[in-house]
């Protein structure tokens, strides 16, 4: 009834609403008093002969106690800016005390808000209630005690809203614009911020278990995941907003301190290779808190922010010249902590690299960036030169040998990695020259003796540049790929000999210095099709004329592999078939010697593009085919050959590999007239009957009566075109099975064919 009245009379009832309020809060003092008596004699019974009852009294009572809640919502909303209610705060917050203690354990897996929840909401959106939060540390306390790994979407963004309330002063405030003055709600915020971070820190770590729960209530709506948008969007600007309040707060008290170092925890991780706006504003809220980091903690961040430098897995990554030179401001910052003056000259050439011209639209400062590149890519005793950075920072900062540590060149590494997929000619050679002059300064400095691994250059060709590397290859633009691929080459020549596999010293007789036309990274990156053609062919021949592979695992996985299996999608003219016939068979070879792992995400990745790349449908049926050619991995199918049984070879055949080909057996289209047609895929079928001839005779016998009536039901086709090509298939599926397996076919043959038509195909079926 006075939700009726407040809706419809609105401020004509002003006058009244002291009255309204104090019944409510009588109401609610009334439930308080009864409620508080009902559980503890509900406490104290030993028997259960009424406790039935009083559970019903109970929820009748929370339910009114609710209702009075969202009145007095409902009241403050309505006439909080020309009422004051702070007069009223004491007994307001006294008649919800039990409710306010209780408000995380409610919000546990719940669906939507409690009422007390979208009272504080209320409160918190406007300017002039926010004093009554002051009257009550329990409230918000409670509150932030809600910011949970347990809490869902519809109450986290209730909680979140009223966060960014107490922030924004009711949203009075322009976040754009710091304030001189703290609010009340800011003071609030600070009051609690430990609890704050903690609790955000509890949820952040449940993120994706939280997001699966709220997938399976909202079942993937549109609207679900806007609203899921907007809460990450919301959350993200309450931690920035927070990070503000914290750096800008007088005390430097060591809780603050550690505070700011849970912050950047929690803030790095959420940093992304995109150039959006709300990135901007994480960027520099990092870069305001590491400052204020011991040099230690804030060296955590340094690869992790290093990394955002450098390009996306195979794409050229962060482009926005606004971000990169956040970014280059926060890692800058990071290494003003060690403390001495000697960085400056890695902070100076960072800068440098990410300069942006002020005469030009998303330009380079081409005066700034070429001599710090050019600089680079000069030998070690040269000044600007890796190793001549890094010696000075290592024997000033880090105290370690004499060749210096690389540790701090890692942004600049990642901005060179970047600069290759730079479109201008001048800069990307530039920053290929650099890279060359970094993997030659660290097999220098690497030892040949087993200590290698402590060695910190070492570690940093194996972890940083090899692993650049190895995404490098497989990105799409062909002239960016080139350049990534003679890198390879140099790595393989410049570790030549090394024991580790990750440094593709077993690519080294690959390289052909003394004969550029045998050279097979040359040669697979030519001009010329015939040249990558050939440079495909040689290392084919290379690998099936050797029984034992001897390539590393990590070369043939990481490196050749990818090479082959490029043309295949991106050809584009009926004169690169020759190349990609050549390609495939590459393929197959490599496939060979293969690992398991590999050899099933290979094939699985080739059986989702089908799908995806119609015009490069025969080719990559052609290569699924040379794949399953290629198996050559133990099964073990268990007594009965069921799904639960076997090695994990068979469970992944099984489940996953035959069904998914099987699907590919038969081709259904529409002919001209509309109507789906079906046409058989013999290289399917016969790579399949290969694949199961590999297995256990039992588990052959049983898959192969499936793939006969797949030819026999094509066979029953009226078009002579697709009855040739079943009757040529099934005539190869014969020759290829033993004798004892004929009667199968004949069997099958005599079943689908028996009647009209058929019978003079099968005579023709049995005489091929």
């Amino acid at each position: 009834l006075l939700s009726d009245v407040i809706t419809q009379i609105g401020f004509g009832i002003e006058k009244f609403v002291p009255t309204l309020t104090s019944l409510l809060l009588a109401i609610c003092e009334q439930a308080e008093e009864v409620l508080v008596n009902n559980i503890k004699l509900l406490s104290m019974k030993d028997g259960d002969e009424d406790g039935y009852n009083d559970a019903a009294t109970l929820s009748r009572i929370g339910k009114i106690r609710s209702l009075c809640f969202l009145r007095i919502a409902d009241v403050l909303n309505k006439f909080g800016s020309t009422i004051d209610f702070c007069a009223r705060g004491c007994r307001l917050w006294k008649a919800m005390r039990t409710s306010v203690d209780a408000l995380p354990n409610t919000v546990i897996n719940a669906d939507n808000a409690p009422s007390l929840l979208q009272l504080i909401e209320k409160i918190s959106s406007n300017r002039s209630l926010i004093p009554l939060l002051e009257q009550s540390d329990e409230s918000v306390v409670a509150v932030f005690k809600c910011i949970a790994g347990t809490t869902r979407s519809n109450v986290m963004s209730c909680v979140l809203k009223i966060i960014d309330g107490l922030l924004t002063d009711g949203g009075t405030l322009d976040k754009d614009e710091p304030s001189c003055t703290k609010t009340t709600g800011q003071n609030l915020v600070l009051k609690n911020i430990h609890l704050l971070i903690s609790q955000f820190t509890i949820r952040l770590k449940d993120e994706a278990q939280i997001a699966n729960l709220d997938d399976e209530i909202l079942s993937g709506s549109n609207s679900s995941k806007r609203t899921k948008v907007q809460h990450h969007g919301l959350q993200l600007n309450i931690l920035c907003r927070v990070s503000e309040l914290l750096v800008s707060a007088e005390e430097t008290a060591d809780h603050h301190v550690k505070t700011m170092e849970d912050l950047c925890k929690l803030l790095t991780p959420l940093l992304k290779f995109d150039s959006h706006p709300s990135q901007l504003e994480l960027l520099r809220t990092i870069k305001s808190l590491v400052p204020k980091l011991s040099a230690d903690d804030a060296f955590l961040h340094y690869q992790g922010l290093s990394k955002l430098l450098g390009p996306n897995k195979n794409e050229i990554g962060i482009q926005s010249k606004e971000h990169r030179q956040l970014l280059s401001d926060a890692v800058g910052a990071i290494c003003c902590l060690q403390g001495t003056a000697k960085t400056g000259s890695i902070i100076d050439a960072l800068q440098g690299l990410n300069s942006v011209s002020t005469s030009y639209v998303d330009e380079h400062n081409f005066d700034k960036l070429l001599p710090v590149i050019n600089a680079l890519g000069t030998s070690s005793d040269s000044q600007g030169s890796w190793l001549q950075l890094a010696c000075s920072e290592s024997e000033s900062l880090m105290k370690v040998s004499q060749c210096g540590d690389p540790r701090l060149l890692l942004p600049l590494v990642y901005t060179c990695f970047h600069l290759l997929y730079d479109q201008d000619g001048v800069v990307s050679r530039a920053a290929n020259k650099a890279l060359k002059a970094l993997i030659t300064t660290c097999a220098e400095q690497s030892p040949s003796e087993p200590d290698e691994v402590r060695n910190p250059w070492f570690k940093m060709a194996e972890a940083t540049l090899v692993h650049s590397l190895k995404m490098g290859i497989s990105t799409k633009d062909s002239t960016v790929r080139r350049s990534f691929v003679m890198l390879v080459s140099f790595v393989a020549s410049s570790f030549n000999g090394c024991a580790s596999e990750r440094l593709f010293g077993d690519l080294r007789c690959l390289v052909r210095e003394d004969d550029q036309e045998l050279d097979f990274f040359l040669n697979v990156t030519h001009v010329q099709l015939h040249r990558r053609t050939r440079g495909l062919g040689r290392l084919r021949k290379m690998l099936s004329s050797d029984d034992q592979c001897n390539f590393f695992d990590q070369s043939l996985s990481n490196v050749l592999l990818p090479l082959a299996l490029h043309p295949i999608y991106e050809c584009k003219s009926k004169a690169e078939e020759p190349f990609v016939i050549e390609a495939i068979a590459t393929v197959g070879i490599i496939a060979k010697h293969l690992k398991w792992s590999k050899y099933n995400s290979t094939l699985q990745s080739v059986l989702a593009n089908l799908p995806r790349y119609p015009d490069q449908e025969r080719f990559l049926i052609a290569l699924v085919c040379a794949i399953l050619d290629a198996f050559h991995f133990s099964v073990e199918t268990g007594d009965s050959g069921t799904q639960s049984q076997g090695n994990g070879v068979w469970r992944t055949l099984n489940n996953r590999i035959i069904p998914k080909v099987d699907s590919y057996l038969v081709k259904e289209k529409v002919d001209h007239r509309g109507n789906r047609v079906t046409s058989l895929r013999p290289s399917i079928v016969l790579a399949l009957m290969k694949l199961f001839q590999k297995l256990p005779v039992r588990t052959f016998e049983v898959k192969l009566p499936k793939l006969i009536a797949t030819i026999c039901n094509a066979l029953k086709s009226k078009d002579s075109n697709k009855r040739d090509v079943a009757r040529e298939t099934m005539s190869k599926m014969a020759v290829s099975l033993e004798l004892k397996y004929l009667p199968m076919i004949l069997s099958e043959l005599a079943v689908s064919l028996s009647e009209g038509y058929k019978l003079h195909v099968r005579s023709a079926t049995l005489h091929s």
